[in-house]
């Protein structure tokens, strides 16, 4: 069979080419893509392997494509891999209808969280909160009570996602020494503290960190801190670097190891909270026992005859908190001047600047006696069994040490010190010069 070849056709619209019988027409390039801007080609028009990866497709605009579908098939496998340029190909206009993984290049672009909004439902991260570093806690302190973020923040903020830069100013609400602020991001995506925990800013706003405002400042060395009000760095939280207790107010972070209760604890601990600013402690005097938990059979309003070790540890728990180890104490009371005591009994938490530690625990040492979780010192009974008064009725004990306490009270004079210890009293004894503050693990997570 014979072929003809034809270099160029010439005729008006709609002028005929008689093809000789037994011959074939072959019709060779000359035929300009860019001049076809409408009409239809008949797949049967085109060769099987018109699209193949020898084929220029440089002069195809992409952003001609608005409308209309170009099937798979058409596409050569390797039509879009990581040489093709998409940048005339705008997302905009590809407002529905799915792309399959393999005609996206392995290497994405960068895509801004700013724009996801709108997302269907289902699609929205419900709950998001990350940050680019989640090495370090969102914010920083920037001056006595100034604040700005201290990473980028990705925050789903009813159901958008609001992107927050590293460094962007927190808008602060008037300050008030001894205080707990919330960190909210409101659906503006700004970031506003407030002293109220509950109700928010402005409508929808979501809670995602706080802060402790301090009536001095923290140890800088081993002689205590000052009476100069401002935030407490240490005492920074958000909603993957805060205290695994389920209230984070009130407590500093000890050396990012655990957190500690910067105040004693007051007997109104199931209203107040177990650390707050000018409260009356609770302690072993007459009438000054803390109010029993409900947890443990309390009424919210009957409070423990005794506030011995059994009962701190009850009233704790009641916050998701416990004991320090002698170990843990050290290292929160470090920074509290040492071999001194305040002299007095202090009645209430309260600044005394002497005995503030570096990471902002107040009144650490040398005020109160402190409940530890450790036991020792020999046998606290009389006997192998030690009788049923030990433990308030709650069985008996073989041979059970004594309870230590640490940081020495205000009448211990120069015994005082962040590594006093006594371990002299049983776990059932109460005195007016002991007391508890409560610890809890640190909580992190990407």
């Amino acid at each position: 069979m014979s072929k003809i070849k034809v270099d160029q056709i010439e005729g008006s619209t709609g002028s005929s080419i008689t093809i000789p019988a037994g011959q074939t027409l072959t019709v060779t390039d000359g035929l300009s893509a860019s001049t076809i801007t409408s009409g239809t080609l008949a797949d049967a028009r085109i060769p099987a392997n018109a699209l193949n990866s020898n084929i220029d497709l440089t002069n195809l605009s992409a952003s001609n494509l608005t409308s209309g579908t170009v099937s798979d098939a058409r596409l050569p496998a390797n039509a879009l891999n990581s040489n093709v340029d998409l940048t005339n190909l705008s997302a905009s206009n590809m407002t529905s209808g799915t792309l399959p993984d393999a005609r996206f290049p392995a290497v994405l672009p960068a895509v801004s969280a700013a724009n996801l909004t709108n997302l269907p439902a289902g699609a929205t991260p419900y709950g998001l909160f990350s940050k680019i570093d989640s090495t370090v806690v969102a914010w920083s302190k920037t001056g006595s009570f100034t604040m700005q973020t201290n990473t980028g923040l990705y925050i789903e903020v009813n159901g958008d996602i609001k992107t927050i830069a590293s460094g962007t100013s927190i808008t602060m609400p008037s300050a008030t020494a001894g205080t707990d602020y919330a960190i909210w991001c409101t659906t503006a995506g700004a970031l506003e503290a407030t002293a109220n925990h509950v109700s928010p800013p402005s409508a929808n706003a979501r809670k995602v960190g706080g802060f402790h405002y301090a009536p001095g400042g923290n140890a800088t060395g081993t002689s205590g801190g000052n009476t100069t009000p401002a935030i407490n760095e240490y005492s920074l939280w958000d909603l993957k670097w805060r205290p695994s207790c389920p209230d984070p107010r009130g407590m500093t972070l000890v050396a990012e190891n655990f957190w500690s209760d910067i105040y004693l604890t007051g007997i109104n601990h199931n209203v107040n909270g177990s650390s707050k600013l000018n409260v009356q402690i609770s302690d072993g005097g007459s009438g000054q026992g803390a109010v029993i938990p409900t947890f443990y059979g309390g009424n919210g309003s009957t409070t423990y005859a005794d506030y011995n070790w059994f009962a701190a540890s009850e009233v704790l728990a009641s916050h998701g908190k416990r004991h320090p180890t002698y170990a843990e104490f050290i290292a929160l009371a470090y920074g509290s001047t040492e071999n001194t005591s305040r002299g007095s009994d202090p009645v209430n938490t309260q600044l005394d600047a002497s005995f503030t530690s570096r990471w902002g625990v107040i009144q650490a040492t040398g005020c109160m006696g402190t409940f530890g979780n450790n036991f020792g010192g020999g046998a606290s009974g009389g006997s192998y069994w030690s009788g049923t008064g030990i433990t308030d009725g709650r069985g008996q004990t073989w041979l059970l040490s004594r309870v230590a306490y640490f940081g020495g009270a205000f009448n211990n004079s120069a015994n005082s010190g962040t590594r006093f210890s006594n371990w002299a009293a049983g776990p059932d004894t109460d005195h007016s010069t002991r007391t508890s503050r409560g610890i809890c693990d640190h909580l992190t997570s990407v």
